[in-house]
């Protein structure tokens, strides 16, 4: 009974025939101060990606997309995602933000603020890479966080060491007992 469950949206830089790791141009953008304009156009192609998969007679599952904090924290975060999904005509329920941990280390009341506003539109929220963070379990509490994705280090670990195992047995164990789905990270 295997099928697919989602995917992730992720950017990708082409040049010269080779792809540019985003950990390489993505620091250029945050400096320029296109991250906003770039994480906009990245909602909106994966939106769009979902409804045509759709209407090519696919099943419906989540697209989820990576947002950055300065993206979250801006005034006009909700308005222009609930301009992407009217546009594109995707129904909330089958898109996900995925947020990194350090997301909420600073302004943790607009956080919530925001995400629960994005739940309530019925788009899903995850943590990204959970675990390398600060991994403050307060948050967890507060948020309307419905998934924990298991960052790729730990799970490329597995097996390898009982401090791995370890680790990923208690994000598993924490995650069951706070009802939330659980990812891991570069299964692939």
């Amino acid at each position: 009974n295997e099928h697919v469950l989602g995917f992730e949206a992720l950017i990708r830089w082409k040049c010269d025939g080779n792809f540019v790791s985003p950990e390489q141009f993505l620091p250029t953008v945050e400096d320029l101060g296109l991250m906003s304009q770039l994480s906009l156009w990245l909602l909106e192609q994966a939106c769009i990606q979902n409804v045509s998969w759709q209407s090519a007679g696919f099943s419906p599952v989540k697209i989820a997309v990576n947002l950055p904090a300065s993206f979250i924290m801006q005034p006009r975060c909700l308005k222009d995602i609930y301009s992407i999904l009217t546009k594109t005509g995707l129904n909330p329920k089958f898109l996900e933000i995925e947020l990194t941990e350090n997301t909420f280390l600073d302004s943790t009341s607009i956080a919530v603020s925001v995400l629960q506003a994005l739940k309530d539109l019925g788009i899903s929220i995850a943590i990204d890479d959970f675990g390398t963070g600060y991994s403050c379990m307060s948050y967890l509490q507060d948020l309307p966080i419905g998934t924990l994705k298991i960052d790729g280090s730990f799970v490329k670990g597995l097996g390898l060491s009982q401090r791995e195992d370890g680790i990923v047995q208690s994000i598993i164990t924490l995650g069951k007992s706070l009802n939330m789905v659980l990812v891991g990270e570069c299964v692939e």
